[in-house]
């Protein structure tokens, strides 16, 4: 490969992981106008679209859990299971188990949502057992989807 291309997918994987984390952050800042749900959802696919462009798993899991959410915040649960599922499958294969909880927990809700308690609860008990991330981001993240009131 030349310098010169490595440079230029360096320099993509940067903006991508820019993107993702700044989309992260209004993401969990949760606003309810339909502008900001708009919003998400442009950057999840824009980040998606990157992500299929550089063939990067991580990035893509990260679009996947991004649009997943703000499938929640759309009111659209079906849609939410999945492509959380679909990003919850990629952070396993990487052993991502930090994103993997907070992939558990938003599918716990979208379950919630569908009316399908026994899922819910199975999926809270896989949730259970991971250590990654800390309480106060655990809390934080179950305040953010509705589940603590």
């Amino acid at each position: 490969m030349s310098r010169s291309y490595m440079v230029d997918c360096g320099e993509m994987v940067e903006k991508v992981e820019a993107l993702i984390a700044r989309t992260w952050q209004l993401l969990i800042d949760r606003e309810e106008s339909l502008e900001y749900k708009n919003t998400v959802r442009k950057l999840g696919l824009e980040i998606e679209q990157q992500a299929r462009n550089l063939g990067s798993e991580s990035a893509y899991a990260m679009s996947q859990l991004i649009l997943g959410v703000n499938a929640l915040d759309r009111h659209q649960p079906d849609e939410a299971v999945q492509r959380l599922t679909t990003a919850l499958t990629r952070f396993r294969w990487q052993s991502d188990v930090y994103h993997e909880w907070f992939s558990l927990a938003a599918i716990a809700q979208a379950w919630y949502l569908l009316d399908d308690y026994d899922q819910m609860h199975e999926t809270l008990v896989g949730a259970k057992d991971l250590s990654q991330p800390s309480t106060q981001d655990k809390v934080r993240w179950l305040d953010r989807l509705g589940m603590i009131r």
